[in-house]
């Protein structure tokens, strides 16, 4: 469930065995994932032989934490985790597990003094799931960890879309470690986070690591912005920290974001606005005036075109600070089109070049960005945030 499943991805579980199709010629390496990482094989990849995949055992249960033992001279192998054990032997299909004897799919085979079992032994004794991508020629193999967690953080994620989706904010806080640092920042932004409509989907998600309490989740989400402020939709790849939380169940305890695109679409940015002449004019000397203010390397008369409530006001004065003492940039605006305009709210889209002057090693660009503005109670148009769409190198 927490996986995208591709529409190649079959479970072929038949008979006890992964199969392949009948006189397929590998075209690549066999590759294995474990609880959708890579797992580095150092060459000794899976291998195919009368349509079962045989995978090197030492590697695949090591990740697993699996502790695992090989008498070259005899051929016996044996492992155990906890108080789970198990005992095979090289050329014979049958073995022991916790001292129950069991029948293998195929027998256990040296290849260039690594052990190799039947992919289905993993699921067949140590639970989870064995999966075959032929698509991608993989094993896909789900710890039993992770599979015992996947119906409760399916549970969890749905609840939270859920919430994000109706902007029910205390429902949303709720799915929070209360007080932790994350809880009190997502607090102090609530306005933020409710000023606009949106629908979150999950498009992919995959449990990294299952403890019993606690549990690491990497996604990648799609947010559409539906009403509100202009702000532009994204799609992001985010890493959560989810801890148990005793009787009142699982909770965020960290979140972070590992990337993030901003998607604007061509509508938008050909959308004809009609903007007061004054407003107009007041949102581009605002504009011009930050730019100079970067180019004067001028930290207070930056900031000074930055709206108080801007929640990028203090990362802007860290950033800018350390930009400022490290180089000397000449920035540019080339192009920009007010996008979006309510009398309160407006976005500017924009092309602009960053050159470098002096300093160390910097990537001369251009950038298509939207830079979201307020007008505040005094009357005066201050930008709130920019969004970087597009970059080249220059």
């Amino acid at each position: 469930m927490m996986k995208k499943t591709q529409a190649a991805l079959a479970a072929l579980l038949l008979s006890g065995a992964i199969a392949l199709p009948a006189g397929a010629a590998p075209a690549a390496p066999i590759l294995i994932q474990v609880d959708g990482q890579l797992l580095e094989l150092a060459g000794r990849n899976p291998v195919e032989s009368n349509g079962t995949v045989f995978v090197p055992l030492r590697p695949v249960l090591q990740k697993l934490g699996i502790q695992v033992t090989y008498d070259l001279a005899t051929g016996a192998i044996r492992g155990s985790k906890g108080t789970q054990t198990f005992k095979l032997q090289i050329g014979s299909t049958q073995g022991t597990v916790n001292g129950q004897v069991r029948e293998l799919a195929a027998a256990p085979r040296s290849i260039k003094g690594a052990v190799y079992v039947p992919a289905s032994f993993i699921s067949e004794t140590w639970g989870g799931r064995v999966e075959w991508d032929a698509e991608d020629r993989a094993v896909l193999i789900t710890s039993a960890d992770t599979a015992k967690a996947e119906p409760e953080m399916k549970a969890f994620f749905e609840k939270y879309a859920g919430a994000v989706n109706r902007n029910d904010f205390d429902a949303i806080l709720s799915l929070f470690v209360p007080g932790s640092d994350l809880a009190r920042a997502l607090t102090a932004k609530r306005e933020e986070v409710t000023a606009n409509g949106q629908q979150l989907k999950l498009e992919q998600a995959h449990i990294v690591r299952a403890e019993a309490n606690e549990i690491i989740v990497h996604t990648i989400e799609y947010t559409h912005i539906t009403s509100g402020p202009f702000k532009p939709d994204s799609r992001s790849e985010n890493t959560y920290r989810i801890v148990r939380q005793g009787d009142q169940g699982w909770a965020i305890a960290n979140a972070q974001i590992t990337g993030i695109q901003y998607l604007v679409s061509d509508e938008q940015l050909q959308a004809s606005v009609t903007v007061p002449e004054a407003d107009q004019k007041a949102i581009a000397q605002q504009l011009k005036a930050n730019f100079d203010a970067a180019n004067a390397e001028d930290l207070t008369a930056f900031l000074a075109t930055v709206d108080a409530s801007s929640a990028d006001l203090e990362q802007m004065k860290q950033k800018y600070s350390n930009l400022f003492r490290t180089y000397d940039i000449t920035y540019s605006l080339e192009t920009a089109k007010i996008i979006s305009y309510d009398g309160t709210n407006a976005a500017v889209y924009a092309i602009q070049t960053a050159k470098k002057r002096k300093g160390p090693a910097f990537e001369d660009n251009r950038a298509a960005t939207v830079t979201t503005v307020k007008k505040n109670a005094a009357g005066e148009w201050k930008l709130l945030q920019t969004y970087v769409l597009d970059a080249e190198k220059l």
